[in-house]
């Protein structure tokens, strides 16, 4: 779904949203400048699966069609999928789906919980942040023996997040909120993700006081947007991001042999460094001053290479920027004086941590709270992010 704007308002999806939040710049490859890239195996496989389940769960069935029907289904939907997936990897993704079906059945039918689907595959377009609309397509809404509604999500992937992770997901915030405000206001609703292969579901965990930040938060990225904020965020996620080959982070240097030659012995110098500044931290002051030096030199070769970003045989560096903020103590004494928290951050030497501490354990409105972030001083720094190739393990992409 392309972002469409109208005059001053925009329409954007949830999935634009969780997009831009992981990495901006992606966001703009995708959604912006709109580059295609091949689908995955995996979400073509979570396409059918996620067909065969709104066919399984059909509101208004008084019971689970046959197994054998369902399989049926997943077979119909699979001829119109499978010749984008590499023929050497067909049997296997189908099989995959096959027994992700079957073993979900069989779950389903040892419940001993009573619920009903009330709605499978439920578009919904909420207005949020003036005159902007947040749309989507929620998988599932069953209602609970207690009347609750529970918003489900499937994923078909392998990998399960932190409970932690499942809280700040601003995916379920955007489910609660479209059931909650717009389809069925007044009622009580949960949000979870379904881990098909595991049999697990993850719930989110919201309070009032979560919501309005992320909803903040969410406003926020739509105003980046609208403001064509697009700088890179690199982590660990990298190394898989369909976009890897079209990210100006990871634009290849054009070197000669000699200047190879420089630059990989730089890097090496670097790691091991790095390796001793570990080790012995009693000795770390004393090698700072060398570990500036090699980082400087590298940062000042990438910019003289064009790029951002070089890889030996055995390292990787990224030349990364870093915010720092800093927060005026003037303005933040305006703001928490009247309520009597500023001796709680008065020593201007510890002034960050402190406001740190304080934005984690008081309870400060989302107002007031974002009235002290706005006060930051931001500083972008460049920095050498030095990593050794193995050390990151492979992401499974899931529908």
């Amino acid at each position: 779904m392309a972002v469409c704007f109208d005059g001053n308002s925009m329409k954007i999806s949830y999935t634009q949203v969780t997009t831009y939040q992981r990495c901006p710049h992606k966001y703009q490859l995708a959604y912006v400048d709109r580059i295609p890239v091949p689908k995955t195996p995996n979400l073509h496989l979570g396409n059918v699966v996620h067909g065969a389940l709104s066919f399984m769960h059909k509101p208004g069935n008084l019971a689970l069609p046959a197994q054998e029907a369902i399989i049926a289904e997943f077979c119909r939907l699979w001829q119109a999928e499978q010749a984008e997936i590499p023929e050497d990897q067909r049997d296997s993704y189908f099989q995959q789906g096959v027994e992700m079906l079957q073993r979900h059945y069989a779950r389903e039918q040892s419940h001993t919980d009573r619920r009903q689907t009330a709605t499978v595959e439920q578009y919904f377009s909420i207005p949020f942040a003036q005159d902007d609309n947040i749309a989507g397509r929620i998988d599932r809404v069953d209602v609970l023996d207690n009347g609750v509604l529970e918003v489900l999500d499937y994923k078909t992937g392998r990998r399960m997040p932190a409970q932690t992770d499942v809280n700040a997901d601003l995916q379920l915030a955007i489910y609660r909120l479209a059931a909650q405000e717009l389809l069925y206001p007044g009622k009580t609703v949960v949000t979870s993700f379904y881990y098909l292969l595991h049999g697990l579901t993850f719930t989110a965990e919201h309070t009032p006081r979560q919501l309005e930040e992320m909803k903040a938060e969410i406003t926020d990225i739509i105003g980046n947007i609208e403001k064509g904020e697009f700088s890179p965020r690199v982590d660990r996620s990298c190394d898989w991001c369909d976009y890897r080959s079209h990210c100006l982070v990871f634009k290849p240097a054009v070197v000669s042999e000699a200047e190879r030659a420089d630059i990989d012995a730089l890097i090496k110098d670097l790691a091991e460094l790095e390796t001793l500044r570990k080790a012995s931290k009693a000795e770390a002051k004393e090698q700072d001053k060398r570990y500036a030096e090699l980082a400087g030199a590298i940062l000042d070769w990438l910019n003289n290479a064009g790029t951002r970003f070089y890889a030996t045989d055995r390292y990787r560096v990224l030349s990364a920027i870093i915010t720092r903020t800093t927060y005026p103590a003037a303005a933040i004494k305006e703001i928490l004086e009247p309520l009597g928290l500023w001796e709680k951050v008065l020593a201007d030497n510890i002034l960050k941590k402190k406001l740190d501490e304080l934005l984690k354990k008081e309870p400060l409105s989302p107002m007031v709270k974002r009235q002290l972030l706005a006060t930051g001083e931001k500083k972008e720094t460049s920095v050498v992010k030095l990593t050794r190739l193995g050390d990151n393990e492979e992401e499974e992409e899931e529908a």
